[in-house]
């Protein structure tokens, strides 16, 4: 039996946007010290802008301590300096506002740098920050995510760390300290185009020490954090009629759907029941959103940062047509790919060094090869920086010939494939229909997008590898329309299909990881009424 899911009009402005990540060291250095900065996504916003972009969610660009990619904050109201000034973003912001766009921020609740003001007053005993930091005599089995302890001694004490010793867990049972935090979402959110807050590692934030051996979250106290932060993010919404966005993010969590396209090549119906069951699952009050790439994730052994450059245009298919935000990570749009060759010598990442991995394994731990520099042209570093020093991060050996500039002018590519797929997803079938699922299985994996109140609809299909199949999707439907009209193809020269071409569908050829938009009638069909309906 097929699926149907109602995807019911909403009215958010996150529910129809597309959010660009943008890993700020990465994107664009505008003064040549290698890092990209504040000014250098300035000098790009139109570029973003041109891809139909709501909002931009950025990397922590904040005052650090250097260890993790700004993760490891000393001040949450200032900027670290290798990115620009405080007067740099509020010009960016501004900027933003003028043009319609929303900034998401990395909030970051969980800890602070070991050398921020806060972490050096708890560290000396001062009684009002004693308290602002998880502090015990005696530790117990809990690992971090470096695979090592997650207690760091000093003296006869021993302080919490999830992540990296260098980054102190905070005590968010501590009511000064969730003002403090709260004080610092006011600040932010106060800015111009502020209108949303990234928050990582939710799972992680007050834990239950009742189970020595294993970290669990403390449920209930933690969702009564969320529901207060909930409040501050929406204090100014009555302004604006604008609701705030909250991004919660878990580590190591299975309450997340969070799949790895590549993991699931060739298995088009896993693909397919995974889809269904995530959106199947979604109360009314939570919105679906797509994330192909990302800069943080870490799997068992293996990391995965951007997908294949096979799988990267039918993903792109499928976060863009199906209901739901779309996050586009930086490059997604050009078919960036993972930088596999950067040496042990050339790693930034804090995980892939000593004493966490060494020579012989870091590439199974570094996310450096997905947080390579964006690739702007054919020119030395891909026109990431006209400088004289290296980015702080080698650029893929593939800029060559995947770069946006070569794109913009060329003919069939990633670019050009997005802002068809992007003139397609503003079409009322795309932010108002209805999703069907009629075929799933051998590598292939299928939608529709129809509104009730016309006859015509939009067939998705993907096929998850390289080998030949063939599909009939009047098999399950007898009377499924029999023929439909190409309005999106990939990959035209190995497929033999071209936009405009009339397909058999009950005989539809699928080779070489083909991804295909065709516009179906389904006139007086009575297929779709047989296919269960589930209403969100």
């Amino acid at each position: 039996m097929t699926e149907v899911q109602k995807i019911q009009m909403h009215h958010q402005w996150w529910e129809r946007a597309i959010i660009y990540h943008i890993v700020v060291p990465s994107f664009y250095d505008s003064d040549g010290d290698g890092f990209g900065d504040i000014n250098g996504i300035k000098e790009k916003l139109g570029y973003i802008k041109s891809l139909g972009v709501n909002a931009i969610w950025f990397s922590p660009f904040y005052k650090s301590g250097g260890k993790d990619l700004s993760y490891d904050v000393i001040d949450h109201r200032d900027v670290n300096r290798l990115f620009g000034t405080k007067e740099d973003l509020d010009e960016l912001l501004t900027m933003m506002e003028e043009q319609g766009m929303y900034a998401i921020l990395s909030f970051i609740p969980n800890h602070t740098s070991c050398k921020s003001e806060w972490f050096q007053k708890s560290l000396k005993g001062d009684p009002e920050y004693k308290d602002y930091y998880v502090w015990k005599n005696k530790t117990n089995n809990w690992i971090s995510t470096t695979d090592q302890t997650a207690w760091e001694k000093v003296d006869d004490s021993y302080y919490l760390h999830h992540f990296l010793p260098e980054m102190p867990d905070l005590n968010l049972k501590n009511e000064n300290v969730r003002n403090e935090l709260k004080s610092i979402m006011r600040y932010w959110l106060c800015k111009p185009a502020v209108y949303g807050l990234h928050l990582s590692g939710v799972n992680l934030l007050i834990e239950d020490y009742d189970d020595p051996d294993i970290i669990h979250s403390d449920v209930n106290l933690t969702l009564s954090l969320l529901e207060e932060w909930k409040k501050v993010a929406h204090e100014n919404a009555h302004e604006d009629r604008l609701r705030r966005l909250l991004i919660l993010e878990m580590v190591n969590s299975n309450h997340i759907s969070d799949w790895n396209y590549d993991d699931i090549v060739s298995k088009g119906d896993v693909l397919g029941f995974k889809i269904r069951r995530f959106i199947h699952s979604l109360p009314d009050s939570i919105w679906p959103n797509w994330q192909i790439d990302n800069t943080n994730i870490i799997g068992l052994n293996e990391v995965h940062g951007r997908v294949s450059f096979y799988m990267n245009k039918v993903s792109m298919i499928m976060a863009m047509l199906l209901p739901g935000s779309v996050i586009l990570y930086y490059g997604d749009e050009i078919g960036m790919i993972n930088n596999d060759l950067i040496t042990f010598d050339e790693t930034e990442d804090p995980y892939a060094l000593p004493p966490y991995a060494d020579a012989t394994n870091y590439k199974s731990k570094s996310r450096d090869s997905s947080r390579s520099p964006m690739q702007w042209s054919n020119t030395k570093y891909a026109g990431f920086t006209n400088g004289s020093k290296e980015p702080w991060l080698p650029v893929n050996h593939n800029y060559p010939s995947t770069n946006v500039e070569d794109q913009m002018n060329s003919g069939s590519n990633n670019l050009r494939l997005y802002h068809q797929l992007l003139s397609l997803r503003c079409a009322r079938d795309f932010y108002e229909g209805d999703v069907y699922f009629p075929y799933q299985g051998h590598n292939t994996f299928s939608f529709i997008r129809k509104i009730k109140e016309s006859d015509k609809a939009y067939l998705i299909v993907v096929l998850l590898g390289f080998k030949y199949h063939e599909v009939d999707f009047t098999i399950i439907f007898p009377d499924f329309p029999r023929e439909g009209t190409i309005k999106i193809v990939t990959h035209e020269r190995t497929n033999g299909y071209k936009v405009g071409d009339v397909v058999d569908l009950s005989k539809l050829c699928l080779k070489n990881y083909i991804g295909m938009v065709i516009e179906i009638d389904f006139g007086e069909s009575k297929a779709l009424e047989k296919m269960e309906r589930k209403k969100m």
